[in-house]
C-alpha cells in the first residue's frame, strides 16, 4: 500500500463546553484519506509524554464504501481526546490493519494560554487580567522562579461570577526570576507561568555585602546564575579589571570573602556566557584605606616607597610589564605611625627604598600590597619619568671615588623621610614637570608620587585617580660626612 494513503496531519485545540460540567479542552485531528480496498479503517492515538498515558480511538470504513469509493481522497476528523493545558502530547494515526510504512505521527504541545498582564514601576506592582473561561475559579500568585516557583505573596482567588477579574499584585525588587503564575481552580491544573522581568538582570549582581567587623564581603544570588565570581582590582580608571589569585567562586550560591581590606578599586567581577559585569562596593563608601607614595628617597640614587596611614604589613614588587622583574619582592617592615612636625600630613607606617635605576626602567611598576589580610587589592606606580640627570645620580651613587667633600646632589632630600615636616609652596610649579628631581632649579625640592584615589574618610580631599606630582619641599640635597653615603637598609620608620 503506497504512503500515500494517509496525508497532511494536522492537529489544534479546542474548548468543549458542556453545563453544569463546565468546559474542557479537546486534542482536534484532522487528515486526508486516499481509499484503499484493503483498508478496513484507521485508528488514532494521543500519549502524553509526561505521563505515558496513551488514548486511542478506532474508525470503521465500511466495506460498501471502499468498494465503490476506492481511489477517492475524504477528509478524516476527530477530537474525542482530553487534554490539558501545557500538555506536551505525541500523536499518531495509522491504518487498520497496520501497512508498514503508512503512518502519519507529529507531536504537538497544548497551548498554556496567556495572562495579560502591565507593570507599574512607580508603585512596583503588577497589574492582571485575568481571562473569561467560563469554568472554575482562578488563582494568580507572584513566585521565585528556582526549581519551584517560591512564594512571594499569597495567591489571589478570582472567583467565577466576580465582577471584576483585575488582579493587583504588589513586589519588592525586579529579578528576572520574579514571575507570575496563574491556574484554575481544580485538582493538579496546569500552571501558567509568565516572567515580566526576565531581562532585567542588572538587579541580580547588587546583592553583596561588607561586614566591617569580621571584614567579610559576600554575595547572594535572589535567582539562579551559572557562572563564576571573583575578586579583581583596577590599576586605573579604565575598565580593566585584573583578578586576584585563589578568588574564583562558583555563582550558583552564596558566595563568601574572609578578611578582605576595603579598598576603592577592589571589585567583584561576574562572568556567565553571556558576558562578564563588574561591581566595586568600595568605590563610593568612605571606608578608611592606605596609600602607597613614592618620592626621592633619603640615600643616594634610590627612590623610597611609603605606605599610610594603615598600621599594617606591606610588600613591595618591582614588575615589568606584569611579570616579576629581579630583584624579588622588596618586603617592608611593620612599623609605629611616625609623630609628624605637620598634622596636616599623614604619617608613613612603613617604607622601603628601592634602586632608582631600577625602579626607573621602561615599563617598570612599582606594585605594593599589604600581606597581613587574605584579600587586598595592590597599588601601584608605572613607568616613572625619571630623565638623565636622575639616571647619573643614580649611577654616580654607586661609586666610591667621590668627592671626599661630600655628596650633596640636586634633588635628594633627607628631609623627605617619612613624617617628616614638607612644606607645599611649590605645589602648583611641580606638577608643571611630572619627574622625578629633574628638569628643574637647585631650589626646587623633589616631588612625591602618590598611588590610587584616597578616600574621603582620611580627613583630606580625594585625588584624582593615576598619578600625582606632589612637591613637599624646596630641598638642597642630601649631605654625607664621609667619602660615602650610607647603604640603604630596610627599616621601620621613625621619627628623627
Amino acid at each position: 500500500m503506497s504512503r500515500s494513503v494517509l496525508e497532511a496531519l494536522t492537529l489544534s485545540t479546542a474548548m468543549k463546553c458542556a453545563p453544569p460540567d463546565g468546559c474542557s479542552l479537546f486534542l482536534r485531528g484532522k487528515a486526508s484519506l486516499t481509499l484503499h480496498e484493503g483498508l478496513r479503517g484507521l485508528e488514532a492515538c494521543s500519549m502524553s509524554l509526561d505521563t505515558q498515558e496513551t488514548q486511542c480511538q478506532s474508525m470503521r470504513v465500511p466495506r460498501a464504501s471502499r468498494r465503490l469509493q476506492v481511489g477517492q481522497q475524504l477528509q478524516v476528523h476527530f477530537d474525542c481526546f482530553e487534554v490539558s493545558v501545557a500538555q506536551s502530547l505525541y500523536v499518531t494515526l495509522r491504518t487498520v490493519p497496520h501497512f508498514c510504512g503508512v503512518q502519519l505521527d507529529q507531536r504537538y504541545r497544548v497551548e498554556a494560554g496567556k495572562l495579560s498582564y502591565s507593570v507599574d514601576r512607580s508603585r512596583k506592582v503588577v497589574l492582571v487580567q485575568v481571562p473569561e473561561s467560563g469554568g472554575p475559579d482562578y488563582y494568580v500568585r507572584l513566585c521565585l522562579k528556582w526549581f519551584t516557583c517560591e512564594d512571594v505573596g499569597a495567591p489571589v482567588r478570582v472567583t467565577a461570577n466576580g465582577v471584576s477579574r483585575r488582579v493587583s499584585l504588589p513586589y519588592k525588587q525586579e529579578l528576572s526570576c520574579l514571575c507570575l503564575e496563574g491556574w484554575s481552580a481544580t485538582p493538579d491544573a496546569v500552571r501558567i507561568q509568565t516572567c515580566p522581568f526576565e531581562d532585567d538582570t542588572e538587579t541580580l549582581w547588587d546583592a553583596i555585602h561588607y561586614h566591617p567587623g569580621s571584614q567579610e564581603l559576600s554575595w547572594e544570588p535572589a535567582c539562579p546564575v551559572s557562572g563564576r565570581v571573583s575578586l579583581c582590582w583596577r590599576p586605573g580608571p579604565g575598565p580593566q579589571c585584573l583578578e586576584l589569585e585563589q578568588s574564583s567562586r562558583p555563582a550558583h550560591s552564596r558566595v563568601q570573602y574572609p578578611f578582605v581590606d576595603p579598598q576603592p578599586q577592589l571589585c567583584l567581577k561576574f562572568s556567565t556566557s553571556l558576558g562578564f559585569l563588574v561591581r566595586c562596593p568600595f568605590e563610593q563608601l568612605r571606608f578608611p584605606a592606605w596609600k602607597m607614595t613614592v618620592q626621592l628617597a633619603p640615600a643616594p640614587g634610590h627612590l623610597r616607597a611609603a605606605f599610610s596611614p594603615s598600621p599594617a604589613r606591606f610588600q613591595v614588587c618591582l614588575r615589568h610589564r606584569g611579570k616579576t622583574w629581579p630583584p624579588a619582592c622588596h618586603r617592608v617592615l611593620q612599623a609605629t605611625p611616625t609623630p609628624a612636625g605637620d598634622p596636616t600630613e599623614d604619617p608613613a607606617v612603613a617604607f622601603a627604598d628601592i634602586p632608582g635605576d631600577q625602579a626607573c626602567a621602561p615599563g617598570t611598576c612599582i606594585q605594593g600590597r599589604r600581606t597581613d589580610i587574605q584579600f587586598s587589592a595592590p597599588q601601584q606606580l608605572c613607568d616613572l619619568q625619571c630623565g638623565e640627570r636622575w639616571g647619573q645620580a643614580s649611577a654616580r651613587g654607586g661609586r666610591e671615588d667621590r668627592p671626599s667633600g661630600g655628596c650633596k646632589r640636586q634633588g635628594l632630600d633627607p628631609r623627605l623621610a617619612p613624617g617628616a615636616p614638607s612644606p607645599m609652596s611649590e605645589w602648583k610649579r611641580s606638577t608643571r614637570h611630572g619627574r622625578l628631581g629633574l628638569g628643574r632649579k637647585a631650589t626646587e625640592g623633589p616631588p612625591a608620587l602618590e598611588s590610587g584615589p584616597a578616600p574621603p574618610s582620611l580627613g583630606r580631599s580625594s585625588p584624582p585617580q593615576g598619578l600625582q606630582a606632589l612637591d613637599p619641599n624646596q630641598g638642597s640635597g642630601s649631605n654625607c660626612a664621609g667619602t660615602r653615603c650610607p647603604q640603604p637598609t630596610l627599616r621601620p620608620a621613625s621619627h628623627r
